[in-house]
């Protein structure tokens, strides 16, 4: 199992931010509501629960990691882009992320981070429903965050579902 010192700063800095950096761009393509980001804060916090034996993952959600400070700088470095300026910078970090994991992780750590990275995608897209008309009607995942996902799937490598 790796372990935080494996990792220089700028590469653990990417392992923190691309989970996060998914469940935001999923938000961006269907019109962000306070559920959705109440629901990223959450998912990503419950890939501790989800994987209590994956060392890195642990080390990654340990609240050292996440102060207050830490959350301000990656919401303002995406505060006013456009839902595809952050896909753009999204498929370019989760390329890194995924070097940085081959040359460092385990096989099975890798495959948990994608997985866990994948669900947080998923888990914002399902927090609020789109379209309908005073909470009636609509669809649990738009058409647009169906395709954000499936490109999300298709860079992390893994199979598309949930949707």
């Amino acid at each position: 199992m790796t372990t935080k010192d494996q990792y220089s700063a700028d590469e653990w800095q990417l392992l923190k931010e691309v989970p996060m950096l998914i469940g935001t761009a999923v938000m961006a393509v269907g019109g962000p509501t306070k559920k959705e980001a109440w629901t990223l804060v959450q998912s990503v916090a419950a890939a501790a629960e989800d994987y209590p034996t994956n060392d890195l993952i642990q080390s990654l959600l340990s609240p050292a990691e996440w102060g207050e400070e830490v959350q301000k700088q990656f919401t303002s470095q995406y505060q006013g882009l456009s839902a595809e300026a952050i896909a753009s910078d999204i498929f370019a970090k989760v390329g890194q992320a995924l070097g940085v994991l081959g040359a460092k992780a385990s096989s099975q750590e890798t495959a948990d981070y994608k997985a866990w990275a994948y669900s947080v995608g998923v888990a914002v897209a399902r927090a609020s429903k789109e379209g309908g008309f005073l909470g009636m009607g609509g669809e649990r995942i738009s058409a647009a965050e169906k395709e954000a996902l499936n490109s999300v799937a298709e860079a992390l490598g893994v199979e598309a579902r949930g949707l």
